[in-house]
């Protein structure tokens, strides 16, 4: 054992150990693996491209998780505006109507407002969480249980 294991990413110190031609096959067995079991478990529901060696997958790995965080960010820039959109058009709408009840009269804002508030912040969350999102969040990618 290299004292300098620890340094390493499991997949470099795999790639390094199972280097050598006799391994072919237990390399071949761990790129069935990943993709029949782990990537399974990790992301299921999403299609991953085969590949034939624990170097391609290693590398469809990186550009997949590029590809995933662009969507979800994507995703959760559009339903983060949807909600300032739809809930802030409703704050506004509210100001337009007359109240529905008689206690609403001496409020600032009517019950419909102070209800659509959080939504609105909660749409300011996911846009901020889209925008400041690390690319390549590798931590996104843990097996879920």
């Amino acid at each position: 054992r290299n004292h300098h294991d620890g340094d390493e990413p499991p997949r470099m110190r795999l790639r390094v150990r199972l280097a050598a031609p006799e391994h072919d096959s237990l390399r071949r067995a761990f790129t069935v693996w990943i993709h029949r079991v782990a990537l399974v478990r990790m992301i299921p529901g999403q299609e991953v491209p085969q590949t034939e060696t624990l170097e391609e997958t290693e590398t469809m790995l990186a550009e997949r998780v590029t590809e995933w965080t662009r969507e979800w960010k994507r995703e959760g820039l559009i339903f983060g505006v949807f909600m300032i959109c739809i809930f802030g058009s409703r704050i506004f709408i509210e100001f337009l109507k007359n109240n529905q009840e008689a206690f609403e009269d001496s409020m600032v804002l009517n019950m419909g407002q102070w209800l659509s508030i959080p939504f609105v912040l909660a749409g300011c969350w996911f846009v901020w969480r889209a925008l400041t999102r690390k690319p390549n969040n590798y931590e996104e990618l843990k097996i879920k249980k």
